[in-house]
């Protein structure tokens, strides 16, 4: 008699155990939900943060000042930067400045990215907004200017290699710069 207590104690315990287990793996289940959940709703709002920056008045004037330089001075625009730049001329300190503005805001969404905070769906939605090609046909070009005639180091193409990545920008020249 003493066994089959045993067996049913056994039973039980085995019963008691997998019941305990299964809740557990509906506990998970929901943590997982709500953890995702979550971390949707702080994207959603970091994307809205981005999204009112990108469409601020200074970001506006900063992408006009960079569309309107290349216009102006077509082909020649890299070197009549640099020329401009070495001599410290307010009109090119105006275009650095909105360069600044431009290349820093695509930096802080890679930093996110590249610190693990948000997905690659985020930053392509973000990646993909009008004026992208300026970075690369405009930003990208007066940047190699700055780092080489401000700090004498090698430039490092590595932002815009990812930024393009991520983007996935292939135009040529001229194109999705904002027309």
């Amino acid at each position: 008699m003493s066994s089959s207590w045993l067996d049913i104690g056994t039973l039980l315990t085995a019963v008691f155990t997998a019941v305990a287990a299964f809740a557990a793996l509906l506990t998970v289940r929901e943590n997982r939900k709500t953890a995702k959940a979550t971390y949707m709703a702080v994207e959603a709002e970091l994307l809205d943060g981005f999204l009112k920056d990108y469409s601020s008045i200074d970001m506006l004037n900063a992408l006009l000042k960079l569309r309107d330089w290349k216009e102006k001075h077509k082909d020649g625009f890299a070197k009549q930067f640099e020329q401009l730049y070495r001599e410290r001329n307010p009109e090119a300190l105006e275009v650095t400045k909105a360069r600044r503005t431009v290349l820093h805001f695509f930096q802080r969404i890679l930093m996110l990215y590249n610190s693990g905070y948000v997905s690659k769906r985020f930053c392509s939605t973000l990646f993909n907004l009008r004026y992208i090609g300026l970075v690369f046909e405009v930003v990208e070009p007066l940047e190699e200017i700055v780092v080489r005639v401000d700090s004498k180091e090698t430039y490092n193409r590595a932002i815009f290699d990812q930024l393009r990545e991520l983007s996935g920008y292939k135009a040529t020249a001229s194109q999705n710069l904002g027309k």
